[in-house]
């Protein structure tokens, strides 16, 4: 079997939606050892920076923390613009936010004869609002960005999206 390694990604510059959470901060703090340039976006900006600083502290590399909503295309344009101008472009997109939301859920994973009388607590009876935002986050949520970090990728015909 081949042996792989990440000493292709070092000196590449990435940008990571929900870089903060848990799932995000693992994959920034792989990205920094194998020397990746690293963007943290977050809803909370001080919490991306933070994190950022922890990161960088502990593997030396190259990160900073930017506050950006997945949400908004503004705020992911102001959060583009912020990263070209810190290394020039983006090679790499991982979009790692996304979320659930206990209103667009249910305890019941079916639907019983004695729950018959009381379909406001399993599936019939879940929010729409609720469904819409979980929806946006996850999906909207990652159209945006792609659309937003994606483009230079796009224009310069390399690039990787996750």
């Amino acid at each position: 079997m081949e042996q792989r390694s990440f000493n292709d990604l070092a000196g590449k510059s990435c940008v990571i939606t929900g870089g903060a959470g848990v799932l995000g901060t693992s994959i920034v703090t792989c990205l920094a050892q194998a020397g990746v340039k690293t963007a943290i976006l977050d809803l909370d900006g001080k919490r991306a920076a933070d994190k950022a600083k922890e990161i960088g502290d502990l593997t030396g590399g190259d990160l900073t923390g930017i506050c950006g909503d997945v949400l908004d295309r503004k705020s992911l344009q102001k959060a583009a613009e912020a990263v070209i101008g810190r290394w020039g472009r983006i090679d790499i997109l991982i979009n790692a936010a996304g979320g659930n939301s206990p209103k667009a859920t249910t305890a019941a994973e079916m639907i019983r004869d004695e729950d018959i009388a009381h379909l406001e607590t399993t599936f019939f009876g879940l929010e729409s609002d609720a469904f819409r935002s979980v929806f946006d986050l996850n999906f909207m949520g990652t159209l945006l960005p792609t659309m937003v970090f994606g483009r230079g990728m796009g224009e310069r015909k390399a690039g990787v999206i996750l």
